[in-house]
């Protein structure tokens, strides 16, 4: 698989990188972010296309914060 970082957060960001560590992911391209305005500062500051998997509490969080910061539209469609 083909990238340069993984943003990992949410209370269980530790029980994740162990488990993407175990899948074969190399955990020198791990990012741990404590909240999603550190997400969200992490992000701008890759220059590049992210891509954000989430369970639906996570993203229904990260996009409240991504819209009061103005990277959002829309808040609900």
């Amino acid at each position: 698989m083909d990238y340069d970082k993984v943003i990992i957060s949410g209370q269980r960001r530790f029980d994740m990188a162990i488990r993407l560590e175990t899948a074969g992911f190399s955990k020198d391209r791990f990012i741990l972010c404590e909240n999603d305005d550190e997400i969200i500062e992490t992000a701008k500051n890759l220059n590049d296309r992210v891509f954000g998997l989430c369970t639906y509490t996570g993203m229904m969080n990260l996009r409240k914060a991504l819209y009061n910061k103005g990277y959002a539209k829309e808040l609900w469609k």
